[in-house]
């Protein structure tokens, strides 16, 4: 089943030299993040969409100390077929 949304999240995340964390994918897309989340789960059950964990440290440093990061945070990125 495709949800509504599925679609502009893998466009977003296409579009993106990077992987995004839930929040930039919201902000991006003007969606409130419990749906991103809720297609997002979607998207890695069907493995369209992979993630990776940081810890606040590296997540830190990922973001150069630009933005304050108290705990640990998911970055989400298409499946290429791995």
């Amino acid at each position: 089943m495709i949800y509504i949304g599925q679609q502009e999240i893998l466009n977003c995340l296409k579009k993106n030299n990077r992987p995004l964390s839930r929040k930039e994918i919201a902000e991006i897309l003007d969606m409130h993040p419990q749906r991103v989340s809720f297609l997002l789960s979607k998207l890695i059950k069907s493995k369209e969409v992979k993630y990776f964990e940081l810890d606040r440290f590296k997540a830190r440093e990922y973001y150069n100390n630009e933005v304050l990061i108290c705990r640990r945070m998911s970055l989400y990125y298409i499946a290429d077929g791995d």
